[in-house]
């Protein structure tokens, strides 16, 4: 199924956005994750495109969105556009899929505008515990230094954080995309990445719709080299202020070989109408290692009875 590509304006900023499915169709958002892209949600969206209308977009300084001229890729900046994006595109209140950062996006948004909501899949979105450590000869040296600096940030201030964004601010303006020589080197970039848990054929995939040929005629990533660099300033319990804003039931779907821990028990405890369901053999990109358990699971969950009646009532 070939998506249809379109194009709006928000905050000043080109968007694009991908849709599946047939227009009358009832919609249904994909929010995808930090360096990701809406292209890359293909596998999920042809299969919910059968009954939804399927809409994958493009965040700022993601796939073939704007950059963001000084680079403002705060979580707020990205709640800000994912709002007016569902009110102008989606018309109003939508069911939402996302992953990882998106996740978090929706999660936020879902607290703090509970209407604009009606059931939200979160895949990968909270951290519970401690961060899971990469282990083994795959393991992405780049991912593990990631992760290291952000268990160290889950354990500072908030003004230590802000002090240590601008000292790595100053620095990432003078970061210049990788470029590749091939499509087969991008591939092999992404193979490598253990934690990815990609096939080949998928790897083909996201390094044909998430690169572009440069003038050179070498390749590189479509997003912003800036996005690497963002704030995560709520701690916990900041968080969990905005958990129990949200009124929608909620699905968090982990991948039992992810790095990333599913929420503790005080975190779920938030939340006022809540599931999780761990998929095995899937790592922190569950929906491309597990296509078919977790389009499965999504649409069981989107058929539920509560979760009809929490999406046709009103909410305050």
């Amino acid at each position: 199924m070939t998506p249809t590509s379109h194009r709006c304006e928000i905050a000043g900023l080109e968007y694009s956005y991908l849709t599946w499915g047939e227009q009358d169709s009832p919609p249904l958002l994909l929010v995808h994750g930090g360096l990701d892209h809406a292209a890359a949600w293909a596998p999920i969206a042809e299969a919910l495109a059968i009954e939804r209308r399927v809409i994958a977009v493009d965040l700022r300084g993601h796939g073939d969105s704007a950059h963001v001229p000084g680079g403002d890729y705060s979580l707020s900046a990205y709640i800000a556009d994912l709002a007016v994006f569902i009110d102008r595109v989606c018309g109003g209140r939508v069911d939402i899929v996302s992953h990882s950062m998106g996740a978090r996006i929706s999660l936020l948004l879902a607290g703090a505008r509970p209407h604009c909501v009606s059931r939200l899949v979160a895949m990968e979105g909270m951290e519970g515990g401690r961060l899971a450590a990469l282990v083994g000869p795959a393991a992405d040296a780049r991912m593990e230094a990631w992760l290291a600096r952000r268990e160290l940030g889950r354990n500072t201030s908030e003004v230590e954080r802000i002090a240590a964004w601008l000292d790595e601010r100053d620095a990432l303006f003078d970061v210049r995309p990788r470029v590749y020589p091939s499509v087969d080197q991008v591939v092999e970039r992404l193979l490598r990445d253990g934690d990815k848990r990609l096939t080949r054929e998928q790897a083909m995939y996201l390094a044909q719709t998430g690169t572009r040929v440069r003038p050179d005629g070498g390749l590189e990533w479509k997003f912003d080299p800036l996005v690497r660099q963002q704030i995560f300033i709520q701690p916990s319990k900041t968080l969990r202020e905005y958990y129990r804003r949200i009124t929608c039931p909620v699905l968090h779907i982990y991948g039992a070989q992810s790095w990333a821990y599913p929420p503790v028990a005080d975190d779920l405890a938030a939340f006022s109408n809540v599931a999780v369901n761990v998929i095995e053999n899937a790592g922190h990109w569950v929906h491309l290692n597990r296509a078919e358990a977790v389009v499965a699971r999504i649409l069981d969950f989107m058929k539920t009875k509560q979760a009809a009646e929490a999406a046709m009532g009103e909410v305050t």
